[in-house]
């Protein structure tokens, strides 16, 4: 096998897309976000970012509170295409404030879940 085509980092910024599923059926919604996996450079930028700013917070609350925003900021910058959505997800611009809303916790999972998964990004064992 030639491990060289096995680049994560090339994997994950090429993104790749997913459908959403209904939080409680589980059952696909027709909403296909792209996502770039949590190992690309700007995942890691944006999460290496916020911990900065926790650093410098100026007691353990505020860094607390900036820390607890890392699931948020995380799906927000991976998500960079969608396709299917409309009315209040008919963009990623629509979709990424929506996620910041406490009720849709469960966006952010699931891109967590596809992002955050390797697997995600290579089409097959078989890559090599």
């Amino acid at each position: 096998m030639d491990l060289t085509k096995l680049d994560l980092r090339a994997a994950v910024s090429e993104g790749a897309e997913f459908e959403l599923k209904h939080p409680g059926t589980g059952e696909g919604i027709g909403v296909f976000p792209t996502v770039l996996g949590y190992d690309s450079e700007e995942v890691e930028t944006a999460e290496r970012d916020l911990r900065r700013r926790a650093s410098r917070a100026k007691d353990r609350e505020a860094a607390v509170a900036i820390l607890e925003r890392l699931p948020l900021v995380r799906a927000q910058t991976a998500l960079t295409g969608l396709r299917g959505g409309s009315g209040e997800t008919s963009t990623v611009e629509k979709l990424s404030a929506l996620m910041a809303k406490p009720g849709f916790i469960w966006i952010i999972e699931q891109i967590e879940a596809f992002a955050g998964d390797r697997a995600s990004f290579f089409s097959s064992a078989e890559d090599s």
